[in-house]
């Protein structure tokens, strides 16, 4: 990409260094001007802002570009001769106990900011450009997966280089300003022309149901977790950074807390400790079951709007992820609806797809669309093969309940995708929290996001008025950072960083005491009059069809 070389589109061309005799209670403000004639968007900004944090900042880094809240971007229109030119002003705060780690000479000592800036903005559109491309997630061939362990998120030194099943290997294009592509990764699944064109070769992953098999410490929990983190931009060097994936991460959380959900798809009459039956349309508690929180998230999750569920067999609840013949039999009458009956129902109603780690039940092969196998870190496309081992194993299937054939149940209706309001507040602690948030797969990553989660559920509960559309209106401006600054959001804490609307509204649902109110136009019925007419003339006969068997058993 040298030839492509010419000067950067980002330039630092100001810097106002802190004043060294800053009193001990004043916390050290760093600023400087980048200008560019590229129209700066909400990625620039934060990865402008993240980049120039990290360059200066001695305070903890984690792998996500968010909006680092000790400091603020904003940026002007001006004029250079006959071409427009945007400044952007970069405002670092960084506090006493973690003072700003600042270069010492003249202004070219910033030479090595100003190409990081450069590398970190078009590193970000690429990613974004990739999210934007695919419709479940992308991994690009040559990406390193794993970490090196122990909550580490630095990249395994000699790891296995991901590489895609040549079935499954797609290019992916994506376009970029000129003068970004010389600061791109020089990679071999990278290949970008002068135009702006940048073609990334891997592994896309379909739409529909798609397994991670394989034998244990083979790489599958490793290829789900980098697809978690693919919601996020990452910083050079992580590896992942070229794995995308718009996706929400469900797990069993027993003891969450729940408010006014409607978890009828998958439960039904629960027994009470007072004789009395509950059913799951309302559905409430202060101390969730493996099964019942696990339905509680893929409910909340349809509800915020994801685009893709990842699960991991290892941190689900069994019951609530399947159910075989030899249970079926010996329990009749269940109350818990499994995943693995509704998944392909929430496919096809509701374009949400799924990609699930499994290793221990091989049910889940018949609602499968694509198996991808995890060996010695290599990942092989299986489908034809887990296709003809359901064909050997599945035939005969019987009704379930009379709703429909066993493990491809209708999904019962469809979710406007629009999240409750609050009706309660009630008394909720921050540490409790915290501490529900850690066990949430969908709040990834460092400590920092789970305090911004914090932030912007006190900030919402204690500065917004409780009206008709709330909770989906604060969650919009604080992902587009409109109407409201972020360094009012986290105030003091430094490193709280901004979260996705999905990470909010997550914490706000676990936020002990609330009280959600319910929506009645939150349901709305997937079928039509027509439909319904011919599902109850279906059931009738089956009902004279087993009372006509039943008399002639007995005459």
């Amino acid at each position: 990409m040298s030839s492509m070389a010419s000067s950067p589109p980002f330039r630092v061309v100001e810097v106002d260094q802190p004043n060294s005799l800053a009193l001990p209670s004043t916390d050290h403000i760093l600023n400087f001007t980048v200008t560019t004639e590229l129209e700066p968007n909400s990625i620039i900004l934060e990865a402008l802002l993240d980049c120039s944090a990290r360059h200066f900042s001695k305070g903890p880094a984690h792998p996500f570009v968010l909006n680092w809240s000790g400091g603020e971007a904003s940026y002007s229109k001006g004029f250079e001769g006959d071409d427009s030119v945007w400044s952007v002003k970069i405002s670092l705060n960084c506090p006493m106990n973690c003072p700003p780690a600042l270069p010492s000479g003249p202004p070219p000592s910033f030479n090595g900011l100003e190409k990081s800036l450069n590398e970190q903005v078009a590193s970000c559109l690429l990613q974004s450009g990739l999210r934007k491309a695919v419709e479940v997630a992308f991994v690009m061939n040559g990406s390193v997966l794993p970490r090196k362990g122990g909550g580490s998120h630095e990249p395994m030194e000699e790891a296995v280089p991901f590489s895609s099943p040549p079935s499954l290997e797609k290019t992916l294009t994506v376009s970029l300003p000129p003068s970004l592509v010389q600061f791109l990764p020089s990679k071999p699944s990278i290949i970008a022309s002068k135009s702006g064109d940048v073609k990334v070769t891997g592994l896309e992953v379909p739409p529909g149901v798609t397994l991670i098999v394989g034998s244990g410490y083979h790489g599958k929990s490793t290829l789900l977790r980098a697809l978690m983190s693919g919601c996020y931009n990452k910083v050079a060097g992580d590896g992942r950074e070229f794995v995308v994936c718009d996706g929400f991460g469900v797990r069993s959380e027993d003891g969450r807390g729940v408010s006014r959900l409607d978890l009828s798809p998958f439960v039904k009459d629960l027994p009470t400790s007072g004789g009395e039956r509950m059913t799951g349309e309302e559905f409430s508690t202060g101390e969730a079951s493996g099964s019942t929180s696990m339905a509680s998230n893929v409910m909340e999750g349809i509800e915020m709007g994801v685009k893709t569920f990842l699960v991991d067999e290892d941190t689900s609840a069994a019951n609530f992820m399947a159910r075989d013949g030899r249970m079926r039999a010996l329990v009749d009458e269940e109350s818990i609806t499994p995943l693995l009956y509704r998944v392909n129902g929430i496919r096809n109603s509701l374009r949400i797809s799924t990609v699930l780690v499994l290793g221990g039940n091989g049910d889940w092969l018949d609602v499968a669309d694509t198996t991808l196998m995890m060996k010695n870190y290599n990942c092989l496309d299986v489908s034809e093969k887990a296709r003809s081992i359901s064909r050997t194993f599945s035939h005969g299937h019987v009704q379930y309940g009379g709703r429909g054939v066993v493990h491809r149940l209708d999904w019962p209706f469809q979710k406007v995708r629009r999240i409750r309001d609050i009706e309660e507040i009630g008394d909720g602690s921050d540490a409790r929290l915290t501490e529900d948030l850690t066990r949430v797969e969908g709040v990834f990553g460092a400590d920092a996001i789970k305090r911004g989660c914090v932030a912007c559920v006190n900030y919402l509960l204690r500065k917004e008025s409780l009206a008709e559309n709330v909770v989906e209106g604060f969650l919009e401006r604080v992902e587009k950072l409109e109407g409201v600054r972020w360094r009012d959001i986290a105030g003091d804490d430094f490193f709280a960083s901004r979260p996705r609307r999905e990470e909010i509204a997550a914490a706000l649902l676990r936020r002990r005491g609330l009280r959600m109110a319910v929506d009645v136009r939150q349901v709305v019925t997937g079928e039509t009059e027509e439909e319904k007419k011919k599902r109850e003339r279906e059931a009738m006969l089956q009902v004279w069809e087993k009372r006509r068997k039943t008399n002639n058993n007995n005459p």
